[in-house]
């Protein structure tokens, strides 16, 4: 029983207490203020995700800038979204 206990304590260490989600669409002129705010926030123990909409600008080569957060880091073209 304690060896349970024991796998689950270290999984729960090596997950990011919290996910960020930001979804982008021609983002290239605020997105990196956000990435630079949450570089410099204290608590790192989060993991970001940014969903980009196909965004025809340079939204996609700021995020890879970003890249260096490691893991932790996640950064997805979702394509065309088609709204209601």
């Amino acid at each position: 029983m304690a060896s349970a206990t024991m796998n689950r304590n270290a999984f729960k260490e090596t997950l990011p207490a919290i996910s960020i989600i930001i979804i982008t669409l021609n983002e290239e002129k605020v997105l990196p203020v956000l990435l630079q705010e949450l570089e410099k926030q204290s608590y790192q123990n989060f993991q970001l995700i940014i969903l980009d909409s196909n965004s025809s600008d340079s939204t996609q080569q700021v995020a890879q800038k970003y890249t260096h957060l490691g893991e932790s880091f996640i950064f997805h073209n979702c394509g065309v979204t088609k709204g209601p």
